[in-house]
């Protein structure tokens, strides 16, 4: 006859199996979000429910990319966007500008291969000319938009011997949200909604990306032009805005280099792209500061989703003294 001790012992053993095969099964990267259901729904921006067919989408930015300073750029917002689920909003129990998301991932990667786990989780809501359409990677289909976050808002990890369920679930409902990279987030009186939006460079609401820059930099009354001095070694706005620089920054955005195997002395620096800038970057060299006609060969070396890093060498004429050369960075509209 088995006694008490043996018995416990052997159900221990049994259930052992039981809880890993649970476990296997929960290992995911999981969240839900709901908008509506008791919790505020979207509005458009002229204060309107969000109609049905607009995407509301979760996820993050691609790495070293810096939703804050692109908040208004929104061509460059979708170019970094690295999407974990989405949903369309819709009119459930009679509350329209609602919609519910639940979604996991098995290793915690999207169909790209990004990995989500410990990154800041966005939702970005697009209104596009038509329901149910994708938004145009220019924004051209693009009416109003929103990028909302809050500071409790990260990917879990994967379920494991480690982080056992609950900790691989997050559950985000619109009550939380407290920050609104572009539209409006009000937590004392549950209010969230879109801005507007046009690609179009002449609507004075949004402008080119520069113009946007500007307005996210300076201020939206700022007197800050394209020629202002604003960057560092005296660059105007223009050129610190094409070459991703900053106007608190101390140093120079480009380097010098140098070829090992032929002794050439060049530049390297990182452009902003011309299809979400709207200008294109490039190096010019001489050798006597007068006719910067020394043609200059350029290879992208490292590059994201919004920016290119660039190495130029000047190419001499057979014969030539290459003991010295100089350079200057040229900006000017892309088309």
């Amino acid at each position: 006859m088995m006694n008490l001790a043996s018995s416990r012992l052997r159900v221990s053993y049994l259930l052992a199996p039981i809880f890993c095969a649970v476990l296997c099964a929960a290992h995911a990267t999981s969240v839900t979000l709901q908008g509506g259901f008791g919790y505020p729904a979207a509005k458009d921006s002229s204060g309107a429910p969000l109609a049905s067919g607009h995407k509301v989408s979760i996820g993050t930015f691609a790495d070293g990319f810096d939703p804050v300073a692109n908040a208004s750029n929104l061509p460059a917002l979708l170019a970094a966007w690295r999407q974990f689920h989405f949903t369309t909003t819709d009119t459930i129990d009679g509350d329209p500008g609602s919609f519910w998301l639940k979604h996991a991932s098995p290793d915690g990667t999207n169909a790209e291969g990004f990995s989500f786990p410990g990154k800041k989780i966005y939702l970005l809501l697009t209104r596009t000319d038509a329901a149910y359409s994708e938004p145009a990677a220019d924004g051209s289909n693009v009416r109003d938009f929103a990028i909302f976050t809050a500071p409790s808002w990260t990917f879990p990890a994967p379920a494991s011997e480690s982080n056992l369920p609950p900790g691989d679930l997050r559950n985000l409902n619109t009550s939380q949200i407290n920050t609104a990279l572009a539209g409006t987030a009000d937590p004392s009186t549950g209010v969230f909604a879109l801005t507007s939006y046009s690609s179009d460079p002449s609507d004075p609401s949004t402008g080119s990306a520069f113009d946007q820059w500007l307005a996210a930099t300076f201020g939206q009354n700022s007197t800050i032009t394209a020629d202002s001095v604003v960057g560092p070694a005296g660059l105007s706005a223009l050129a610190t805005f094409a070459l991703n620089s900053a106007p608190d920054s101390t140093a120079p955005p480009y380097t010098t280099v140098s070829d090992e195997a032929t002794g050439r002395i060049g530049i390297e620096f990182t452009r902003k792209k011309p299809a979400l800038s709207g200008f294109a970057t490039h190096a010019q060299a001489c050798t006597d500061l007068s006719s910067w006609a020394l043609p200059v060969a350029e290879t992208v070396i490292a590059e994201t989703d919004t920016t290119e890093t660039v190495r130029a060498f000047p190419v001499f004429p057979e014969g030539a003294d290459t003991s010295k050369a100089f350079f200057r960075i040229r900006v000017e509209p892309a088309n």
